[in-house]
């Protein structure tokens, strides 16, 4: 008889999990049908429109803050749209 433990930890690098922890559930919820890259990818723009919304800068940068775990995971899984979301906040400040 064996018995297997499971410490509920996940790989905490892959695609999957970054899209279930880092993602907003209401943001999800909208995204049937969709991988999970473009999850990742319309995301990353749901954030650009955050960044760009605010009329103060402090506040954009909040913004962009207030989702750095998935800017991580983003950075690691599709560096193409991190960049843009960086430049993007980059173009709103400067």
């Amino acid at each position: 008889m064996a018995f297997e433990i499971d410490t509920g930890v996940e790989d905490r690098n892959s695609l999957e999990y970054a899209v279930k922890t880092f993602i907003a559930d209401w943001f999800l919820d909208q995204c049937h049908g969709l991988s999970d890259a473009q999850m990742m990818r319309a995301y990353s723009e749901q954030v650009i429109s955050e960044i760009d919304k605010p009329v103060k800068s402090e506040t954009a940068l909040k913004h962009l803050v207030s989702h750095w775990q998935f800017l991580r995971a983003l950075a690691i899984h599709d560096p193409a749209a991190f960049d843009h979301v960086i430049l993007s906040y980059a173009e709103r400040v400067g």
